[in-house]
């Protein structure tokens, strides 16, 4: 159960719609005028392979495990996480650690998150999806959580970016929903976002 701290933060949870024609968490979401198998038909044709995800920034000191969604076409072909210059995850990062992340290596990046006891991955393992909006994401297949237990033994809580991936998820671990890292998260200013984010993030790991 979320303690008194985590209920505060809930009015920072950024409220954009969930993906695509989705059952998840008992929440149902209207689905569109194509059926699935008509859409993953047309996304398919476009591309000859599905999409695969990236592996783990995690090791047994990580505390807390930022959890996206899928991650986008910047980042898929750097095969770098947050790879699109126009996210705000390494800034906000950067205010959560007082440093400036934003000037380093990814590889470096990395290393200072692992440092700090931070640690990022994606619920879903592979997909179909044109461009790099959640909503597009059709035919996942989901990573099998149960793993953190074994790549993270100390994990205390997961953090998702934002509320698509918590869409995704029933798994029996404490966790939090943040304000989405994405710029076209526009409910909460940047100041909001790092708020949330240095609250949880400080005070977990």
């Amino acid at each position: 159960m979320l303690n008194q701290e985590w209920t505060k933060l809930a009015k920072f949870v950024d409220s954009g719609e969930p993906s695509y024609a989705r059952l998840r968490n008992g929440r149902t979401v209207a689905v569109p005028s194509e059926t699935t198998s008509e859409k993953v038909g047309a996304v398919r044709s476009k591309a000859s392979e599905a999409l695969i995800g990236l592996p783990p920034v995690a090791d047994r000191n990580t505390k807390v495990l930022i959890l996206g969604t899928f991650p986008g076409a910047a980042s898929l072909k750097a095969r770098q996480y947050y790879a699109d210059s126009r996210n705000h995850f390494w800034r906000l990062v950067s205010r959560v650690l007082r440093l400036d992340l934003n000037n380093m290596s990814y590889d470096d990046k990395c290393a200072q998150l692992l440092e700090h006891q931070l640690g990022l991955w994606d619920v879903i393992e592979s997909c179909w999806r044109k461009g790099s909006s959640d909503r597009e994401i059709l035919d996942e297949t989901l990573r099998d959580l149960s793993e953190l237990r074994r790549v993270a033994p100390n994990l205390r809580l997961i953090a998702f970016n934002g509320s698509s991936p918590s869409d995704y998820v029933s798994y029996d671990f404490p966790s939090i929903v943040l304000p989405s890292s994405s710029s076209s998260n526009t409910h909460n200013t940047i100041q909001i976002k790092s708020q949330a984010w240095s609250q949880t993030l400080n005070q977990y790991r």
